[in-house]
């Protein structure tokens, strides 16, 4: 009715026939561009079929070609590469050109290695961790690559960021670490198909620190490094023997609270993975480093106070009986006992918190203890002048305590100290509440008894 409305584009009919349109535009466009493809000569768009009797074989062969699979390449593949250079560069920046061969390996790479700590940040006994700095030499030799030196040198430096990209690398990272930061890398290479890399890092690694024996202890703390790609099938770790020499120097321990006992280099080859799973074995190159604590650090900062506060609740027992030394005496013996608190406390923020019991712990437990029973014992012989009115009894038991309590004192620190390098602190928490209860126990059964007793003969004499 309307024949124009058939070419509105607002109309229905009208999108119809704009599609319709382009659909014919995009055709005749393709087979002109075939066209082209088959019959201009002057053009190189790929491979042309000749014309004449051997065309179909020809046609039979391309087909041959492309229905068989691809090689399998061997591993890891080597990607060939060229690395540019101006002939105004020096010697030392010259970028080799790598030539990639593709035979297979007949055998896995061993690479070389060396670990070295070169800078020691202390322990954190918060995290279990220790902070360093290590510096890694990695060495090998690799069949699959040569490398065009240029006349006259041996060996040359390149980027290792850009060889990643164009060579095979052990692709070495430090295991149980928080914090790998590489500061320096460098990466030498020779026409020998030999390639020595030099990588400087700032590591924080977890260890197992044990605080069982603190501060007279011994910690191991291992530098572990393995290939994050490859298993032990295809490389393999081996320290070298100028590395084995001495892979740490003591030095590096200078103005720490530990000291180097030894450092050895090792290689092991351990399998990762389930049971019911294809298990992984990685080649691991592990530098162990056994470190000891100089407890002399300590002496000042913690065992000197508490000694000195035990030696103030034996002045307790030095003062008179009588209402005017009341204050001094409960003054003396409480502040005391709070400042031994409060040590202790510093001491447990040192450590990290652990299922069993440290030697630490162990020699508050002994300060506060003691501190504590003179405190006690003071108040029970001021009640026995005071309270009961007996004050010969009072005055004979507080001169004993002048020879009891140091001698306790000393037997119990005594045995702290020659149990402080055993695994048996179990014992010696038995043996040191034994001594603390014999001594507090002991004395105030021991004037509770001769209070009865002289509160007995005096009813028989008023009988």
């Amino acid at each position: 009715l309307k024949p124009c409305c058939m070419f509105n584009p607002a109309s229905p009919r009208g999108h119809c026939v704009m599609v319709f349109l382009a659909f014919c535009c995009a055709l005749c466009w393709e087979v002109s561009f075939a066209h082209r493809l088959v019959s201009s000569p002057g053009e190189d768009y790929g491979p042309r079929i000749p014309e004449g009797e051997d065309a179909d074989e020809i046609r039979k062969g391309e087909a041959r070609k492309t229905l068989q699979p691809p090689e399998a390449e061997p591993y890891p593949t080597l990607s060939p590469g060229r690395f540019r250079h101006r002939l105004d560069e020096p010697i030392s920046q010259w970028t080799p050109f790598l030539r990639s061969h593709s035979v297979s390996r007949p055998h896995k790479i061993v690479v070389h290695y060396g670990i070295e700590c070169t800078d020691f940040y202390g322990l954190d006994w918060s995290t279990n961790t220790f902070t360093a700095v290590v510096v890694t030499t990695l060495q090998w030799h690799d069949d699959q690559v040569q490398f065009d030196i240029p006349p006259g040198t041996d060996w040359v430096e390149v980027d290792i960021q850009q060889a990643k990209r164009e060579f095979w690398l052990p692709n070495i990272v430090i295991l149980d670490g928080t914090k790998d930061e590489p500061t320096t890398s460098t990466l030498s290479i020779s026409k020998t198909s030999e390639a020595v890399a030099v990588i400087r890092r700032l590591v924080k690694i977890k260890a197992n620190l044990r605080p069982d024996n603190f501060p007279f202890d011994s910690q191991t703390l291992k530098i572990s490094m393995a290939s994050k790609t490859y298993s032990s099938d295809i490389m393999r770790l081996e320290p070298m023997a100028a590395a084995q020499a001495a892979p740490v120097k003591a030095e590096v321990f200078n103005g720490h609270d530990v000291s180097l006992v030894s450092a050895t280099l090792a290689s092991v080859d351990e399998s990762t993975g389930m049971p019911c799973c294809v298990q992984n074995k990685k080649s691991i190159g592990t530098l162990t480093m056994v470190v000891k604590r100089d407890a002399r650090a300590y002496f000042q900062e913690l065992f000197y106070p508490q000694l000195l506060l035990m030696l103030t609740g034996w002045t307790v027992f030095m003062l008179p009986l009588t209402a005017p030394f009341h204050m001094p005496r409960v003054s003396i013996g409480s502040v005391g006992f709070l400042s031994q608190v409060t040590l202790s406390l510093r001491v447990s923020q040192m450590l990290p918190a652990q299922g069993s019991i440290t030697w630490m712990e162990l020699f508050d437990e002994a300060c506060i203890g003691f501190v504590f029973s003179a405190s006690m014992l003071n108040i029970c012989y001021m009640y026995v002048q005071d309270g009961l009115g007996l004050t010969e009894l009072a005055k004979r038991m507080q001169r004993e305590q002048l020879w009891m309590y140091p001698i306790f004192c000393v037997a119990d620190l005594w045995l702290c100290f020659m149990m402080r390098n055993t695994n048996r602190l179990a014992v010696l928490s038995s043996l040191q509440d034994f001594f603390l209860m014999a001594y507090l126990l002991g004395s105030l059964i021991s004037a509770a008894v001769r209070v009865r007793q002289i509160q007995q003969e005096s009813e028989k004499q008023e009988e």
